[in-house]
């Protein structure tokens, strides 16, 4: 009987009927679980086992608490501070370790990169490299660009490329649309200045 299709009256007196069948469902569900132990007696009796139930038995499993893995969440016992045991954390010496210079990076940059000059990160991290500048980042260049970009001597003229403040560098060559009005605002400010 699709529900969906009844009026609310339908509705109602189908509702009505299922109630007034419940007492008698309830009444031979009482009747049935009444037999049911009467047989599961008489077996016990003949000393044959009930029929094992399906499904699993009601309450907690045994070792509730514990996961698949057969133990309790939070930290193995003996690792905290303070407890003998291992300690957390990598070992002492297992790292790479801190290389030493006497300048800092920021230093360093401004000490191999002379005022005037364009240069790229990748050419800085070279540069600094081969001057003798330790460092055991993997990511040395990115750690160049970084400081570049924070250092106020150096200003960004285009996209990885940086210029050193303090000097006279060569202008970026402008492309496209950007060109031609460069040269239309230099031609006339060249026209006047040969009048």
């Amino acid at each position: 009987m699709a529900l969906r299709s009844l009026s609310t009256a339908e509705l109602r007196r189908e509702l009505t009927r299922r109630e007034s069948a419940l007492p008698k469902l309830n009444a031979e569900h009482a009747r049935l679980s009444a037999r049911l132990r009467e047989v599961e007696a008489e077996l016990s009796e003949l000393g044959a086992a009930p029929p094992a139930r399906r499904g699993r038995k009601p309450g907690r499993p045994k070792g509730s608490g514990k996961g698949k893995t057969g133990r309790k969440p939070g930290r193995p016992k003996g690792s905290g501070k303070g407890q003998s045991g291992r300690k957390p954390g990598r070992p002492k010496g297992s790292g790479r370790g801190r290389a030493k210079n006497t300048l800092s990076l920021p230093e360093a940059i401004l000490k191999n990169v002379r005022p005037g000059a364009k240069v790229t990160p990748a050419s800085v991290a070279t540069t600094l490299k081969s001057s003798g500048f330790k460092s055991t980042s993997k990511t040395f260049g990115v750690m160049v660009s970084n400081a570049l970009g924070k250092l106020p001597e150096f200003k960004r003229v285009g996209r990885g490329e940086y210029v050193r403040q303090g000097g006279k560098a060569a202008a970026p060559k402008a492309k496209g649309k950007t060109a031609r009005r460069q040269a239309t605002k230099a031609a006339p400010a060249g026209a006047a200045a040969a009048s």
